[in-house]
């Protein structure tokens, strides 16, 4: 079920709302992540995805996303957190979006790959109605990196939007030594999804999560989860913005 309805306005007409569903979220213990379905997702809609993952042994290679469908992912960022010491391991999170999609139905798969083994894997994401559905749907986005984390407090500003009724989605990919050292930021407005997850192996860890708003105004929006200091802990924070139809 959608997490939130706003009205959207766009060159000063109320639109149709614009809707936001998590689509879940799910780890696995190898290369490759699968997001099972609970629910259809409707034909031109918004996917976005957020990927991760935790390589003990080096470089993972270079992620792929396919589903039952057919649709065509477009990249929108990705980062590679070495944390030190070196046997933390390789932590990566990425960003990937598909406009205008196919339909798909209850039961269908996400999956995320990458092309190299030895991986802890995740992959979460959320659905959107009424937005853009052509390419230019995507207005921005802003990263902020910290490597190493030398304080409690990471933040960000976003973009300034040309329009009202934007989405705005945050998120954050952190590598640390061990635990979960990264909360959502609800004091300025983000809820999920994004759903948090962590790949983690015991010793080392990657997390990854992040929110969204519907930002009712113009103006630019301010994204700080909190951090509790890690050893040898480094992540990046980031916004990206959509048009809505």
């Amino acid at each position: 079920m959608p997490v939130r309805d706003l009205l959207s306005a766009s060159s000063g007409n109320i639109t149709a709302p614009i809707t936001v569903t998590s689509l879940g979220v799910n780890t696995n213990t190898s290369n490759s992540c699968t997001l099972t379905l609970g629910s259809s997702v409707p034909a031109g809609s918004l996917i976005y995805l957020q990927i991760g993952q935790i390589n003990a042994s080096g470089d993972s290679g270079t992620p792929s996303i396919s589903d039952s469908a057919g649709n065509t992912y477009y990249y929108i960022d990705a980062y590679t957190l070495t944390s030190t010491p070196s046997l933390i391991g390789q932590s990566q999170g990425g960003f990937f979006y598909c406009y205008n999609c196919l339909g798909l139905s209850s039961g269908n798969t996400i999956t995320v790959s990458w092309s190299n083994g030895n991986n802890y894997s995740g992959i979460s994401g959320l659905y959107a109605q009424n937005i853009n559905k052509t390419s230019a749907c995507l207005e921005a986005k802003v990263k902020t990196f910290y490597n190493p984390i030398d304080s409690n407090t990471l933040s960000i500003v976003s973009a300034t939007p040309s329009t009202s009724g934007e989405l705005f989605i945050s998120g954050f990919v952190g590598a640390c030594y061990s635990g979960d050292l990264f909360s959502y930021d609800f004091s300025n407005g983000w809820f999920a999804p994004t759903t948090r997850f962590a790949c983690d192996t015991g010793a080392r860890n990657t997390v990854c999560g992040g929110g969204n708003i519907i930002n009712t105004g113009t103006s630019a929006l301010t994204f700080s989860p909190s951090n509790v200091y890690g050893y040898y802990s480094s992540a990046v924070i980031y916004v990206v913005n959509f048009k809505p139809a």
